[in-house]
């Protein structure tokens, strides 16, 4: 796989969660914003990105610490999901989505993994 496309999937995917909840919202059909929490966090199943994360990792373009950035965000949501040990159904509210601690942590996160990303040189 390309070196370029994986670090771009990986940007985006970061920058889609470091927005704001009005910028996400904005990226979101209004017909189907009701989900707009469960759509973004769908995205972060460690399965999923482990591929373009590990073929990056294994070609030393980025470090074990940002592999294990993705990896905290993905562990977040996990822990919070339906099925999480940390289950909090106001997290995955409208309102919860826009205001929650958790929300505002994760966003904080995917800004500073982002931030190392933009340093990546391929």
């Amino acid at each position: 796989m390309d070196n370029k496309y994986c670090l771009e999937y990986l940007k985006q995917l970061l920058k889609i969660l470091a927005c704001d909840s009005f910028e996400q919202q904005q990226m979101i059909p209004q017909e189907v914003r009701w989900n707009i929490s469960s759509d973004i966090a769908n995205e972060w199943d460690y399965e999923n990105i482990e591929f373009f994360i590990k073929n990056l990792l294994d070609k030393k373009f980025i470090s074990k610490n940002i592999q294990e950035g993705f990896q905290t965000i993905c562990n977040n949501f996990e822990k919070v999901s339906i099925n999480g040990t940390q289950f909090d159904p106001t997290i995955w509210s409208t309102e919860g989505f826009e205001y929650h601690p958790f929300w505002e942590h994760q966003r904080k996160l995917a800004k500073q993994l982002l931030n190392e990303l933009d340093k990546v040189q391929l």
